[in-house]
């Protein structure tokens, strides 16, 4: 007569292990998916305290600082220039996104992706936007 074999118990996975169930890692915290792992969540924050406002202030202004710088660096090499200038292109900026279907509104979505893109390199760096544009565009 076979016997069964005892019935195991589900084992948690270990940090980074995958679960079985899900297929994904387990989460880290409570954060939902697909919030940003990197900031911390901030329950500190306190709209009436003159300090915490200056902080986060602060914090916004250096966040700033450091997205204009990248997109500086990226606009200081032709490889970064190409690359913005296939993603715009891709964006579909240049072109109409109606085609009829309900895919005119995915078509609108990363157009205006795109367009967010271009006026920060047209406002902020009108030079080099117009560089890459020699460099990409054929302009002359």
């Amino acid at each position: 007569m076979a016997t069964n074999p005892p019935a195991q118990q589900p084992q948690t996975p270990r940090p980074g292990q995958i679960s079985r169930v899900s297929g994904t890692p387990p989460r880290p915290d409570s954060r939902p998916a697909g919030s940003d792992l990197d900031e911390p969540e901030r329950t500190d924050f306190n709209a009436g305290d003159a300090r915490s406002v200056a902080e986060r202030a602060e914090s916004a202004k250096q966040r700033e600082l450091r997205r204009v710088n990248g997109l500086n660096h990226l606009l200081s090499s032709a490889d970064g220039r190409l690359w913005l200038w296939e993603l715009l292109t891709f964006c579909g900026i240049a072109k109409t996104s109606f085609d009829g279907t309900s895919r005119t509104y995915f078509n609108e979505g990363g157009r205006n992706v795109g367009l967010r893109i271009q006026a920060d390199l047209t406002s902020r760096f009108p030079e080099k936007y117009v560089q890459m544009l020699r460099e990409e565009g054929g302009l002359k």
